[in-house]
């Protein structure tokens, strides 16, 4: 039985470069949710971590338009970085989107994408007026070696600071569990 009152927001799917995905088709993943008794789940294509976050962003699109079972369940996150605002195109695709409210979630991969949290500020700018939800798991955080004499940190400092400079962003950090060194 599906409850309206569980919602997955680590949806992920697709072949990626980097590891084996849970769910190789978004129809794996929505089977799985009816099995957990999920009602709705935010969902990205694994390509848009690993290869491009246009690409893979537009294989979710097409794979939510032609499964009817998606439909009401799966919201779509698009993928973004700062690689993005020199694409030509690329802005105006995810806000075209972020615009008609199809798509409400941004999620980032600072580490696997290699770039700071703080960079990615000059997107979530661009697209400020739409509000999105801002989904990063706490695994691609990168450390920040502060000074010799004191331990690593991690962007989990740059992520306060978005949060204060984008207080109509609410910002999501997924997968964390206390005893980490590096968050707890």
């Amino acid at each position: 039985m599906k409850s309206p009152y569980y919602i997955n927001v680590n949806g992920a799917y697709g072949l990626g470069a980097y590891e084996k995905p849970d769910y190789s088709a978004l129809k794996e993943l929505i089977d799985d949710m009816d099995k957990l008794g999920i009602g709705q789940s935010v969902v990205y294509h694994n390509l848009a971590r690993d290869l491009h976050p246009v690409h893979g962003n537009r294989y979710l699109m097409e794979d939510i338009a032609a499964a009817p079972e998606a439909q009401g369940r799966v919201i779509p996150a698009f993928a973004v970085n700062p690689s993005m605002l020199a694409g030509e195109g690329e802005m105006e695709y995810v806000e075209g989107f972020l615009k008609s409210g199809e798509v409400s979630c941004l999620v980032l991969f600072p580490k696997t994408n290699r770039y700071r949290f703080v960079e990615i500020e000059r997107v979530l700018e661009r697209f400020r007026e739409y509000k999105p939800v801002v989904l990063v798991d706490v695994t691609e955080l990168n450390p920040v070696i502060n000074a010799p004499d004191r331990a690593p940190s991690m962007d989990l400092e740059d992520i306060v600071e978005a949060a204060e400079h984008f207080p109509e962003i609410n910002f999501v950090v997924r997968k964390v569990m206390c005893g980490s060194s590096h968050i707890c």
